[in-house]
């Protein structure tokens, strides 16, 4: 699986965990969402930072996906701080350290700093 397909794998990952977290916090109104769950919330709805495109593709792609992977190491961080399922916290763990050697390609690859 080329390095695109496995960021885009585990962006989306992160995406899913924190579309159910949001839905699981909406659906039980009895319970106020825990901090962390309205940590990945808010990561979630900040999405992308407003950017004006260079009309480089290259480096707007390059620029957009160390937003995107710098967002699901956030998600990341907040399930290895506040979850409680092993394999999701091991999950996390190993997508942190692959979205972090993504951003070092990526920078190297566009050269974007």
């Amino acid at each position: 699986m080329s390095t695109l397909r496995k960021s885009f794998a585990v962006g989306s990952t992160l995406a899913l965990l924190a579309i159910a977290a949001t839905a699981y916090s909406r659906e039980d109104n009895a319970k106020p969402a825990k901090a962390g769950s309205s940590e990945l919330q808010k990561i979630m709805m900040q999405g992308m930072p407003s950017m004006a495109m260079s009309g480089d593709v290259d480096k707007d792609f390059a620029t957009m996906m160390i937003a995107h992977h710098r967002q699901a190491i956030s998600m990341a961080d907040i399930e290895i701080r506040d979850g409680h399922n092993s394999e999701l916290q091991a999950m996390a763990k190993k997508m942190k350290e692959q979205q972090k050697q993504e951003i070092a390609d990526l920078e190297r690859l566009a050269k974007v700093h």
